[in-house]
């Protein structure tokens, strides 16, 4: 799973700093201790002092149950919620879609 291509869409382009996208698609892609399900969630929450951000991640998924706390120093964001797609596993078309909840 994740294995293919990886794609964004335009909310997240618009609306994410590079260094979050790169962060949470890093997150997914070198995770190799667990069993991934097919939708990666992710709730962000500034958090620290405004000269000193800090952005507070806590990635879930349901299939089997998992959640972790992360976080990126010297970043915010206006987002609360990201989502990590992938359409399918193990196949020769598999790829990932990052998208907001509103986009789906």
């Amino acid at each position: 799973m994740f294995k293919g291509n990886t794609y964004i869409t335009r909310g997240i382009n618009e609306k994410l700093s590079d260094e979050i996208i790169r962060y949470l698609w890093l997150l997914v892609l070198n995770e190799t201790k667990r069993k991934l399900d097919y939708l990666q969630i992710f709730e962000l929450r500034n958090a620290g002092p405004s000269d000193n951000p800090v952005l507070e991640v806590t990635w879930r998924q349901e299939q089997p149950v998992h959640i972790e706390k992360r976080y990126l120093i010297g970043q915010k964001t206006s987002v609360d919620k990201v989502w990590i797609i992938c359409n399918a596993e193990d196949t020769k078309d598999e790829y990932s879609t990052m998208l907001l909840p509103e986009e789906y």
